[in-house]
């Protein structure tokens, strides 16, 4: 399933919303929202990941200047002109996740709506370094680690933070309370899918109080879908 099927689990009128895609990399979020028919605009710092996009979407047809250059922390729209803003895999790599939620929040109408993805300070498994344990210790320490399995990785790139050093990762409480206070209220998009997973009350409250337990110390990302107060 891909990124836009998973989204319109929550919201099955997405397609017929404008978005933006914030971070937009090599435009596979947005190539996949334009065959769907979505009215999709995107923002993407790395100027070769720009062309790639936009030769993708040439070869479908579609307006290669949706997909422009510029920082997530001061998008170049103005307020209140989407409906959706998508952010995967983008706020740990920016310079100012402040002002990248800020200038989400300013975009978005009232009631609009957006997913971001934030990884875990204390996860399991490492989504950019592909390696267990390594969020459960201190940055000092998994910086040796890296170095004694050569796993580090070129971070000069024009792609934003790369380091663990530099990326910005939150334990489950710091990633709530981050979106509260720029104006979002948020929903743990895997927590509503554990707790679906049964309509009996007394295992529903089993089912939240285990993921209660596990989640901040297990999951690698925690996904979010926000709704703008």
């Amino acid at each position: 399933m891909n990124h836009l099927r998973q989204l319109m689990i929550h919201e099955p009128n997405l397609d017929k919303m404008k978005a933006v895609d914030i971070g937009a990399g090599k435009g596979s979020f947005m190539l996949q929202a334009l065959e769907a028919g979505m009215d999709i605009y995107g923002l993407e710092k790395n100027e070769d990941n720009i062309k790639i996009a936009q030769q993708k979407m040439a070869e479908k047809g579609y307006e290669q200047n949706r997909i422009i250059q510029g920082l997530v922390e001061s998008l170049p729209w103005p307020d209140a002109n989407f409906d959706f803003a998508n952010a995967s895999e983008v706020l740990e790599h920016v310079e100012e996740p402040d002002k990248m939620l800020n200038e989400m929040h300013r975009v978005l109408k009232t009631g609009g709506q957006a997913y971001v993805s934030i990884p875990n300070r204390f996860g399991f498994w490492d989504p950019h370094f592909h390696l267990y344990f390594i969020n459960w210790m201190p940055r000092n320490w998994a910086m040796k680690i890296l170095s004694a399995l050569n796993k580090h990785k070129d971070y000069n790139t024009d792609s934003g933070y790369q380091s663990l050093t530099q990326m910005h990762y939150h334990t489950y409480k710091s990633a709530l309370k981050l979106l509260s206070n720029h104006g979002f209220d948020a929903i743990d998009t895997r927590r509503k899918k554990v707790l679906n997973l049964s309509n009996n009350s007394l295992l529903k409250k089993l089912l939240s109080l285990t993921y209660k337990l596990t989640a901040p110390w297990t999951l690698s990302t925690f996904h979010f879908w926000l709704v703008k107060k």
